[in-house]
C-alpha cells in the first residue's frame, strides 16, 4: 500500500476509511483495485509477467495521471514533472560510476556471492501522513514479499506472493 500512496501523492486515508480499512465504502479503492488488475494484465500480457506498469508509470506522484507532453509546437508545455536537466559537473561519468560500482561488488564478496543471496530482511521508518511508522520488509526470490507495518497500536501486513496462473487477481476473485 505505501507504494499505491506515493505513486499518487497520497496518504492511507484517499482510499480507506479511517479505523475501518478493511471496508470498500470509497470509491478511490475500487479505482485502485481496478487499475490493480489492469496493470497486473498489461504485464502479463505485454512483458510475460515481469512487473513493468506500476501506479508510477501514468501517476508519478499526482493523484490524476499525467497529461501526455504536448509534440506539436504552439501547445503549451505540461505543468507537472518537468525538471531541469544536471548540470554538466554535477552527474559523474559513466566511467566513475562503473568505477564505484565495481569496487562495491568487490567489497561484498563479488558478484558470484551477490547472485547467491535469496533473501533479505528489512527494518526500518518511514513517514506517512505526518507519522512515523515502523516497518520491516521480509523478501526471498523469486517473488515473496511480506511488509508488517505498525502505527497507533495497529498492525498492517501485506504479502505477495508474485503474479500468475491461478493468482486471486488475475481469476477475478479480487472486489473490483
Amino acid at each position: 500500500m505505501q507504494f499505491i500512496a506515493a505513486s499518487l501523492g497520497v496518504e492511507c486515508n484517499f482510499c480507506r476509511v479511517a479505523g475501518k480499512f478493511d471496508a470498500h465504502d470509497k470509491p478511490g479503492k475500487k479505482i485502485a483495485r481496478r487499475m490493480t488488475v489492469m496493470t497486473l494484465a498489461i504485464d502479463i500480457e505485454s512483458f510475460n509477467g515481469r512487473k513493468e506498469v506500476t501506479c508510477f508509470t501514468c501517476h508519478r506522484g499526482n493523484q490524476e495521471p499525467v497529461g501526455t507532453p504536448p509534440v506539436a509546437s504552439g501547445e503549451s508545455e505540461p505543468s507537472q514533472g518537468k525538471q531541469a536537466p544536471p548540470s554538466a559537473g554535477a552527474v559523474p561519468s559513466a566511467g566513475r560510476i562503473r568505477q564505484i560500482l565495481e569496487r562495491y561488488i568487490s567489497a561484498l564478496g563479488g558478484a558470484e556471492a551477490l547472485h547467491r543471496i535469496s533473501s533479505r530482511d528489512e527494518r526500518g521508518e518511514i513517514m506517512s501522513g505526518g507519522q512515523e511508522m515502523a516497518i520491516e520488509v521480509y523478501a526471498k526470490a523469486p517473488n515473496r514479499r511480506m511488509s508488517v507495518t505498525r502505527f497507533s497500536g495497529t498492525k498492517s501486513i501485506t504479502l505477495s506472493t508474485g503474479i500468475g496462473a491461478g493468482s486471486p487477481i488475475l481469476d477475478g476473485r479480487l472486489e473490483t
